[in-house]
């Protein structure tokens, strides 16, 4: 797992290089959003982005298209309730669709994840001797691959309020890898709000 987590931060590493060489692009920003891992475990997702393309299309009445590519970039956690907290960070590229009315669409990022799960009680060991030892912080180290938002609506209030600032919904789903051996199709609905600059 220690080379999964080392690819996830290199992957995230090159997302903000690549930020960094984008300098001329509007789209900055922060996030932060209501994070629900399988809809019923609650957490809190913080995250950057920007936009590594970007392209405005003027109509002839004036009002403007965006288009944009953008890359994300996650850090988050969740609950589940007497089971285990799951710490995981993320990095996403897709597209971006806005209209002149500031409604956006995203309908496809691609991305890849880590998780780590910290058990929610105390957990022991036995061993070869038959000694009984406490574990701190156990867990398990998981892959998010692929780690992908379906579909994200939003409002950006840039484009007929002039403020930085926009709110929106996703649908994630992610396989998380390995789980009891296998791996597992996670779902999650984030709600959030992003800060531009």
């Amino acid at each position: 797992m220690v080379k999964e987590l080392c690819f996830t931060i290199a992957c995230l590493l090159v997302a903000v290089l690549l930020s960094a060489q984008s300098s001329d692009i509007p789209q900055r920003g922060f996030s932060i959003a209501y994070f629900n891992e399988q809809i019923a475990r609650p957490g809190l997702r913080i995250g950057y982005e920007t936009a590594l393309w970007h392209k405005i299309k003027t109509q002839s009445n004036g009002d403007s298209r965006w288009r944009s590519i953008v890359s994300k970039s996650h850090l988050g956690f969740y609950s589940h309730f007497r089971n285990h907290t799951g710490v995981f960070l993320n990095t996403q590229l897709g597209f971006r669709f806005t209209s002149p009315s500031g409604l956006y669409t995203e309908p496809l990022h691609l991305g890849i994840g880590y998780l780590h799960t910290f058990l929610g009680a105390k957990t022991f060991e036995v061993d070869e001797a038959g000694k009984v030892e406490p574990i701190s912080l156990a867990g398990n180290s998981n892959l998010l691959l692929p780690y992908l938002t379906l579909i994200g609506v939003g409002y950006d209030f840039r484009k007929k309020r002039d403020k930085p600032f926009s709110v929106y919904c996703a649908v994630d789903v992610f396989l998380q890898y390995p789980e009891n051996n296998a791996s597992k199709l996670r779902l999650s609905i984030p709600v959030g709000f992003t800060y531009y600059f």
